[in-house]
């Protein structure tokens, strides 16, 4: 029986990404998770920080992941992009998966992996475990096995049962 993981699915698709891409940008990534990646892709900030009340964010981002669900992908970054900027990880992770997919924005696997580290430092488990994976894997970037155990151990720490699992997987192979 195939085991479905989602961190799998986005490595997959990091690789078909990467075999495609003419150039790729080099970014470097540290285990130490209050290091952003050398190119800064979002306005510093603190997890908290918001100018927004929470609920006018959950509201925002139900919006945005509408409108990704529509594939109106343009409507749909710009309103995760104003959430990213604030902080909200999911908004960040879900503009690496439009990246890594090339989903109204051109397909680019460095600024993907960089989207997904900064959801990663925000507390998205999910992004974690994709960020985790990459690194253990060496999708579009150098393997690093002390970076990628660090991911994946937060990962693993996660309630959601699919995403502790995957990342548990993925460690397994290190």
């Amino acid at each position: 029986m195939l085991k479905f993981s989602v961190a799998s699915a986005l490595a997959a698709s990091l690789l078909a990404t990467s075999a495609s891409a003419q150039s790729q940008q080099s970014v470097t990534y540290s285990a130490n998770a209050t290091e952003a990646p050398q190119r800064n892709l979002v306005q510093p900030i603190r997890p908290g920080d918001s100018t927004q009340p929470r609920g006018a964010q959950d509201s925002a981002l139900s919006d945005a992941l509408r409108l990704l669900a529509k594939r109106d992908y343009a409507a749909a970054y710009e309103g995760l992009i104003t959430l990213a900027q604030q902080g909200d990880g999911r908004a960040m992770r879900e503009i690496g998966w439009m990246y890594a997919n090339g989903r109204g924005v051109t397909a680019d696997p460095a600024t993907a992996l960089g989207w997904f580290q900064e959801a990663a430092i925000a507390g998205d488990e999910r992004a974690m475990l994709i960020l985790g994976t990459a690194l253990a894997r060496g999708l579009n970037i150098e393997k690093q096995p002390e970076a990628a155990r660090y991911w994946l151990q937060r990962a693993r720490a996660s309630d959601e049962r699919k995403i502790a699992g995957s990342a548990a997987d993925e460690l397994r192979k290190l």
